[in-house]
This record gives structure tokens, sequence and C-alpha cells, in this order.
């Protein structure tokens, strides 16, 4: 959490952490992500951050995608007679591997970070937010802070 010290966040009295992080199990076995650590750690009386939001994907990150399969088909560019849309019934059992499988079926490579922001693009997000409670808490707390931010607090956003 360098970036907590960098002199561009100087003037922010209050700074909020959003976690995303995969769950690699079902949604009912807990995280992986020990919560009350990192906020015992970064979170003091005088210190300016003041909550850690947790964002944990149910398996994967990728696991959310397969809420839009057709974006997927359409970013592979998939012929249509080979678009099998009910194959994923329980996205929660999607993960990377599963993902990187489908993309190699159509002679392309998925890979994580920066390299899939292509991809990302190509979603429906608004399709794939409204079908994962997660994402939705997310917002919901992002958008929170937004209004506070203009109703006059100063807030300062971790990345």
């Amino acid at each position: 959490m360098y970036y907590l010290s960098n002199d561009k966040f100087e003037d922010c009295n209050e700074i909020h952490v959003f976690v995303a992080i995969d769950r690699e199990a079902e949604r009912h076995e807990p995280s992986q992500l020990q919560l009350e650590l990192l906020e015992k750690e970064f979170i003091t009386g005088s210190g300016r951050v003041k909550r850690i939001h947790p964002l944990i994907a149910t398996k994967d990150l990728e696991a959310w995608f397969f809420h839009d399969l057709e974006g997927i088909y359409r970013h592979l560019q998939a012929p249509v007679d080979q678009r099998y849309m009910g194959i994923y019934p329980n996205k929660d059992r999607c993960d990377n591997r599963k993902l990187s499988a489908l993309f190699h079926r159509h002679g392309k490579h998925y890979q994580k970070g920066r390299r899939a922001a292509g991809f990302i693009d190509s979603l429906d997000l608004e399709l794939i937010y409204i079908q994962v409670p997660e994402l939705q808490t997310a917002f919901e707390a992002i958008g929170a802070l937004i209004q506070n931010q203009m109703i006059g607090s100063k807030h300062c956003d971790g990345h």
C-alpha cells in the first residue's frame, strides 16, 4: 500500500480502499482475504484510511464475464453456429481456466491484467453488473462516497 503514503494523496483526509480478490471457492465458503488483518494494519484512529471495502468474487473474477457469454463470443469473433449459449449454466463455477479454454478453442489467448482491456471493453458491463451482487454492493459504496464528496466532505478513493 505504498501509494497511500504517496505525496499525490497528501491533502486527502479520508481514503477508502476497494480490494478485488478471487475467492477461489464456492460462495458459501470463506474468502482468503484477511480483511481484519488489513483493517488492523491500515485503519488507525489518526490514519487517513477510513475503510477497506472487499470485492470478493466467487471462484474467479473472470466468472463474472460469463454473464455476457454473447459478448465473449463476439470478442472472439466466433461463428454463430459455434456459440453454445447454454454451455455454462452455473456462472459461479466458471474460472479463468474455463475462459482461457474458450479463448483457445477460438484461436485466441486470454491473459489477465492490462492485456485483457480490449476484451473487457467488448463486454456488456451493465448486463454483468445486474447479475453480480458483489459488484452492485461495491458500486453502491462508491456511489455513497461520491455523494458524500459532493456534499462537501473531503474524500479520496484508493486504487
